[in-house]
Parts: C-alpha cells; structure tokens; sequence
C-alpha cells in the first residue's frame, strides 16, 4: 500500500499479492502506481469516447439475426446455430428488460468497459510479476492498456468482449498455481474462468 497525504492507493499486490516493491526506492513504486492508475484513466476516457460515438455497434449489429435485434427479443429469437453465446444475450436482454429500454446498449457497452479495465488490471499484476527491467514494464503497460484489439472489442457489443478478461482470470490463477498447486480455490478459479 502506498500513501499520498491522508489518501492510501492499494498498488498491484491488492489481488494479486505480487511485489511491486522491488527496489528500495518508494518513489519507483509512487511512479509506477500514478503510471497505472494514469493508462487506466486514459482508457477508460476512451472507452467512454467510443461508446459516446457509437463505437459499440459492429458488423453483425443490425438485421433479422444482428445483436440488436436477438439482445431484445431473447430467448425467443436466439438459435444456438449463431455464432456468440446465449449469455451476451441474456445480460442484454436483463439490462434491455430490467434497466434501460432506451440505453441499454450504451450501459452494456459501458460494462463491458469496466470488466475489460479489470482484465488490463490483472495483466498489469502478471506483468510486474514476470518483467523485471521498470522500462520494458511501462512499455508494456502502455502496450496492453492501447493495443487496438483491446480497445476496440472492449466496447462492441459481441462475446469477443468476454476474451480479455477471462484470458486475464486464466494466466492469473495458472501463474498462483505454479507458485503453490495445493491452492483449491486458485483450482476452482481456473476451472470457472474457463467455462
């Protein structure tokens, strides 16, 4: 935990309990957390940039069979000889039913914002565990927060917005089972992640 005044910023090792303070220098870790939290609010005001612009709406958006289209009218009108799963309709169709008539595929887009924020998060903790040089950290960092396949399917209302953050759920608990196999609940973790 690092202390700016009266506020505490929890860094990396919150969740994950990886060891960003390597070095003795406390300043290093100050930069490194101002550095995280700083590419997580620049991709979060992207995120909001594209769903603000419609970035939300793919290829497969509109027609008999477009997302819009099967995201209202689930369960009756979803048929599993379509390519995404039944749960992306089923959370947009909760969300259409249950929140927003109006904007749910905004407020949809934006959750799909925030799980895929959480994914970058935990990839920042697999990348302080693994790169030991703090230059190739930050490029990294800045690689995974700005990569355009990130960026783009983080907001599309398609199952590709499920990847990053499942992919990310993986590598975590593989990496905590090669530090101690005897974990259950890392077992457990793994195995719903993959579900």
């Amino acid at each position: 935990m690092i202390r700016f005044g009266s506020f505490r910023i929890w860094s990396i090792q919150c969740f994950l309990n990886f060891d960003v303070n390597d070095t003795p220098d406390s300043g290093e870790a100050t930069r490194a957390c101002l550095f995280i939290f700083g590419l997580l609010a620049i991709a979060l005001g992207v995120g909001l940039s594209g769903i603000a612009h419609h970035g939300y709406i793919g290829q497969d958006f509109d027609g008999i069979q477009g997302h819009h289209y099967l995201i209202r009218s689930y369960p009756e009108g979803y048929s599993y000889r379509l390519t995404n799963p039944p749960g992306l309709y089923l959370l947009g169709n909760s969300i259409f039913r249950h929140v927003s008539g109006v904007y749910y595929l905004e407020i949809l887009a934006g959750f799909f914002l925030v799980i895929n924020l959480a994914g970058v998060w935990l990839l920042f903790g697999l990348i302080w565990k693994m790169i030991s040089s703090w230059q190739l950290r930050y490029a990294a960092a800045a690689f995974v927060t700005f990569v355009p396949f990130r960026t783009i399917h983080a907001i599309v209302i398609a199952s590709d917005a499920f990847t990053l953050p499942f992919f990310s759920l993986v590598a975590v608990f593989t990496l905590r089972l090669f530090d101690d196999p005897r974990r259950y609940f890392d077992w457990l973790g793994l195995s719903l992640s993959q579900t």
